[in-house]
């Protein structure tokens, strides 16, 4: 077996296992702590050094690392 048979059934086992639930379900966790974080920002940044746009940028960021992780987890190649 080559090194590139190894890394192409790698990746395609590695696809094989992705579970659409457990994905939305990551997804939705991230979500809900996004907004937790989100809440919390709102609650003890109130006054001059709140900024509403970063409170919203957090709830992003939450879900997008999410997204990332999910990513490079599922690919054994990266």
């Amino acid at each position: 077996m080559s090194t590139r048979d190894f890394f192409k059934n790698s990746v395609l086992e590695a696809f094989g296992q992705v579970d659409p639930a457990k994905i939305g379900l990551s997804l939705l966790v991230a979500l809900a702590m996004g907004i937790l974080i989100y809440y919390v920002y709102k609650r003890f940044f109130t006054g001059v050094v709140y900024s509403r746009s970063f409170a919203v940028t957090l709830v992003g960021m939450c879900v997008l690392t999410c997204m990332v992780t999910l990513a490079i987890s599922t690919n054994v190649v990266i």
